[in-house]
């Protein structure tokens, strides 16, 4: 968002956190991903295509599952837009999951998968890039909303919002 001249995140969430087989949903959290390779332009960005949104959907969590399983958000932290670069630190973001890093979440399931999106991706009044949907993932689906702005003529993560939900039987 731009408020005053000054670019500032619109949202960084934290829940309670873990992958509970007795729990409906499990957690959620926002944080930055690598550097992507989706390119747009700084004046009026690209929509991209469901393929390359698709991409880029799974290279974020991807690199989000990487760094919850390594424990080191170092590299996860130099890949999102410079404005998340300058308002968190790896170790914020280690903080903000360190309950998926307990309960030994592993988002890199969905290497394979392909997630259908729940809406179309598109671009809201600011530009920002909102990709939404899900992967089918078993025993609970992995949910996500992503937000992404063109910045040095890629898109570059700027909210993350992962969630997982069990069926209802």
């Amino acid at each position: 968002m731009n408020e005053g001249g000054e670019c500032k995140i619109l949202k960084i969430e934290k829940s309670s956190a873990g992958l509970d087989n007795n729990s409906q949903y499990s957690t959620h959290s926002p944080a930055p991903t690598q550097t992507s390779q989706f390119q747009s332009t700084t004046q009026s960005p690209k929509l991209l295509t469901l393929s390359e949104a698709a991409q880029l959907t799974k290279q974020s969590i991807i690199a989000l599952g990487d760094s919850i399983n390594s424990r080191n958000f170092g590299s996860f932290h130099s890949g999102p837009s410079k404005l998340w670069q300058r308002q968190t630190t790896p170790e914020q973001l280690a903080e903000s999951f360190q309950s998926f890093v307990d309960a030994k979440i592993d988002l890199t399931v969905i290497r394979p998968l392909e997630p259908p999106f729940d809406k179309e991706p598109f671009l809201d009044e600011n530009g920002v890039l909102k990709l939404t949907g899900h992967f089918p993932t078993s025993p609970a689906r992995l949910l996500f909303n992503l937000s992404f702005i063109s910045e040095d003529q890629l898109w570059k993560l700027v909210r993350v919002n992962v969630t997982t939900k069990f069926s209802e039987e």
